[in-house]
Order: C-alpha cells, then structure tokens, then sequence
C-alpha cells in the first residue's frame, strides 16, 4: 500500500487559498498605504497600523507612488479572488467576460518585430 500523501486535496486546497490571499493581501496593503499618504497620514502611523516596520511602508508608498496604475484592480486580481474564496465561479466567469479588453501593437524587442498584445 503506498504511503498516504502528506499534501491531501483539503490541505493543498487551503495552501492554495492562503497564497491567493496573500498575493491580494500585498497588493490591498500597497493600495492602503499609498492612499493613507496620500491623505498625510504619516508613515509611521501607516506602519503602525498595519504591524509593519516604517522602512517597509516606506517602500511600499514608494512603489505606489511611482507606478499607482500597477496597482489598480486587473483580471489576475479576479482570479485570485476566485481562489482565495472571496467570489463564486459564477462572478468570477462574469467579470472576466465583462472586463474591458483592449488590444494594442508593440514592438517585441526580443524577436525585433511588431506583436499585438492584450492590455487591460
């Protein structure tokens, strides 16, 4: 008989939620802060608040501030809904066909020709 396997379907399933919900969790934190500063909250009470160290929040306002559309809610963000348990199957499918898609030229330095690509 072989041996039971240590990651059974519950465990890697409850893995899977909690990566999900970590990777919104920084993105949210991210949002949360830059927004706070943008409202002269101080880093230090943004640090505070969020059991973080203030070079940490610091950084985090930073890379807000220097690229806040990175930020901004996009399909992965949906998907990682759907596997942190935050929206059904149903929501999920129905966002992603919703989402305003739009295609764009650019050049693929890598290949030195004109590719079209997906943005969001």
């Amino acid at each position: 008989m072989a041996p039971a396997d240590p990651l059974s379907e519950p465990a890697v399933t409850e893995l899977m939620r909690e990566r999900a919900r970590l990777r919104l969790g920084k993105k949210r934190g991210h949002v949360m802060a830059g927004r706070a500063a943008e409202d002269d909250v101080p880093p230090q009470a943004i640090a505070a608040q969020l059991g973080l160290s203030e070079p940490t929040v610091s950084n985090m306002i930073r890379r807000y501030r220097n690229n806040p559309d990175a930020f901004t809610r996009a399909p992965m963000d949906v998907v990682l809904e759907r596997a942190a348990g935050e929206i059904d199957q149903a929501t999920m499918l129905e966002q992603l066909v919703d989402w305003p898609y739009t295609a764009t030229i650019a050049h693929d330095a890598n290949r030195g020709e004109l590719a079209e690509h997906m943005t969001v």
